[in-house]
């Protein structure tokens, strides 16, 4: 274990000099265009008592060796305890090289139970304050008033650096961010090739226009590209010599003020996915993808949006 921190320690130094590009969000955050995120890790909602620890916690510092410094995760995930194998996998690692990002449940958004939700993160990190903070979806019984109470004495008190929302529709990013008394900085949505509700219902042109982050979750849908859509791609994976799963990404980080998180605990896959980092896709392949990919969804189906 000693080893492999050290080596983690140079990786990550080595990442704050360029290794993977960042989008500088309004509050001043640098934030990687790509992250690791950690559904899964320690369980699904509740924490799995059979699951891998050791695997998961090495699958983090392995992202970290490769360059990845932006880690996503929220208190929703294994019940907390994903947040608690985070806080191991990153003993010993400089905090300021980090961008840590957490969410509070959609069942904790009262104003005390936030503030609560927040340092209970922080503690099972163990990293003292959160990079990134965010609602994970809306309420139907706590005003967003109420919420952004909470989230703004959390940024005056320094305890995030960062205030966001995961899966809303515009209108309530509209009304999110004249409550946030910090740059309402990112919007976390579900977006690739075939998912598209973000386009269609505009939020992605406002968040651009309003120089509000949007970071893509589920980049690679799993990887389960239709064969006519995998059929679509063949000639532009051909043409730059790249896998569909690279061309997904790239094309996503493409689009300006995009950035994606995606979770793997392969390191094949994690090697793939920053390979597409160095894909320059031309403006009409790009606009291809845009217009004609087949199969695209106006409607998220995982976590709907209205």
């Amino acid at each position: 274990m000693r080893q492999s921190l050290e080596n983690v320690r140079a990786h990550v130094e080595q990442s704050v000099k360029g290794d993977i590009p960042t989008l500088r969000l309004r509050s001043g955050v640098e934030l990687p265009l790509l992250g690791l995120g950690t559904w899964g890790f320690g369980g699904r909602e509740a924490r799995d008592p059979s699951n891998d620890d050791t695997r998961d916690i090495r699958a983090i510092q392995r992202a970290l060796e490769h360059g990845i410094t932006h880690i996503d995760t929220a208190e929703a995930y294994a019940g907390g305890y994903a947040e608690e194998l985070i806080g191991k996998a990153l003993v010993g690692i400089p905090r300021e090289r980090l961008v840590i990002g957490s969410k509070v449940h959609d069942a904790h958004l009262a104003y005390h139970s936030i503030l609560g939700a927040a340092q209970a993160s922080i503690d099972r990190l163990g990293c003292e304050y959160l990079d990134l903070y965010m609602l994970h979806g809306p309420s139907a019984q706590v005003g967003l008033a109420e919420s952004f109470s909470a989230l703004n004495e959390l940024h005056s008190r320094g305890r995030i650096k960062s205030v966001g929302l995961s899966n809303f529709p515009l209108e309530k990013v509209r009304e999110a961010e004249a409550l946030s008394l910090a740059p309402l900085d990112f919007v976390q949505l579900h977006y690739n090739l075939s998912v598209r509700e973000i386009v269609e219902t505009g939020l992605l042109e406002y968040c651009q226009k309003a120089q509000i982050a949007v970071v893509a979750w589920r980049p690679l849908e799993k990887g389960k590209f239709s064969p006519e859509q995998v059929a679509f791609l063949k000639p532009l994976t051909d043409k730059y010599g790249c896998t569909v799963s690279q061309l997904a990404i790239a094309w996503l980080l493409r689009q300006e003020g995009v950035a994606t998180i995606f979770q793997t605990r392969n390191e094949d896959h994690l090697r793939e996915n920053l390979s597409a980092l160095n894909i320059q896709i031309e403006d009409g392949d790009y606009c291809a993808l845009r217009d004609q990919f087949p199969g695209t969804l106006s409607r998220s189906y995982s976590r709907p949006l209205s």
